[in-house]
């Protein structure tokens, strides 16, 4: 079942960290549609694993490594002369003809010169075949919808499933130095006010300082049923991980700290 990760420092001394967290601090937080993102993006990774081209080195496309960049970016464009590519909108439908003459919105490309650069990179993310080569662009689209188009795409060509890739990996490094907690899913507004900075100056973005690096904290210490002793999860040596447990609330984990 869908839900967030938040990353907690934990630090028995009443000192900050070297990196300037104290105990308690939510250093980081992937909620559900962050975590389903990472593992889409992990499946869909043309640079290791998309079939290529054994004459021109190009990603073969028409899978899953096409489809990634198909349903999450904004444009399409595909070359259709030496020096001229069709820009098609993949969200309004519309397309339009881009050459290197500049046109009347300000855009041109020289293609021949574009496509020639970027096949000299192993991550060229160029497809189709020489002459006709297709790439994609624009803002990126992670939204639930992008995401859930691209995991029915996925679990229909590959062995992954979404129900299998529903924690984030953290390091080993960070499962023994912090505590990973499981929370209730959340939306990414309410999981950025979970890590957010307190400035003494909320007001003007122009004219404040960091007073300190979270405004909240994440209450482990108190929490029922937390499934470990809290001399365990203090033991940095010790790996700890509690996300198989039922999920804690909002209301439950987080509070504001206390006014300096």
């Amino acid at each position: 079942m869908r839900h967030s990760e938040v990353m907690i420092a934990v630090n028995p001394e009443t000192e900050a960290q070297a990196d300037g967290f104290h105990d308690s601090d939510a250093i980081m937080i992937y909620n559900g549609r962050a975590i389903s993102q990472f593992h889409v993006m992990r499946i869909c990774d043309h640079r290791f694993q998309a079939p290529r081209s054994d004459v021109s080195g190009l990603l073969v496309g028409g899978d899953h490594f096409e489809d990634y960049f198909f349903h999450t970016h904004r444009f399409r464009f595909r070359r259709v002369a030496y020096d001229e590519i069709e820009k098609f909108n993949l969200q309004t439908r519309e397309s339009k003809i881009v050459t290197s003459v500049k046109d009347a919105d300000g855009e041109f490309c020289k293609v021949a010169k574009f496509v020639r650069n970027r096949r000299l990179r192993r991550d060229h993310r160029l497809f189709g075949s020489i002459g006709r080569e297709v790439w994609y662009g624009g803002l990126k689209d992670y939204s639930d919808g992008s995401l859930s188009t691209m995991w029915g795409i996925i679990e229909g060509a590959t062995s992954e499933r979404e129900s299998n890739n529903e924690s984030f990996p953290h390091s080993s490094w960070d499962m023994r130095k912090r505590l990973v907690l499981a929370l209730e899913d959340m939306s990414d507004v309410e999981a950025q006010a979970i890590i957010a900075v307190e400035f003494d100056n909320p007001i003007d973005p122009l004219d404040r300082r960091v007073i300190r690096k979270r405004r909240r904290r994440i209450t482990f210490r108190s929490l029922p049923g937390l499934g470990a002793a809290i001399a365990d999860i203090e033991n940095r040596g010790k790996r700890i991980d509690l996300r198989g447990r039922s999920a804690f609330t909002r209301a439950q984990a987080v509070a504001l700290k206390e006014v300096l």
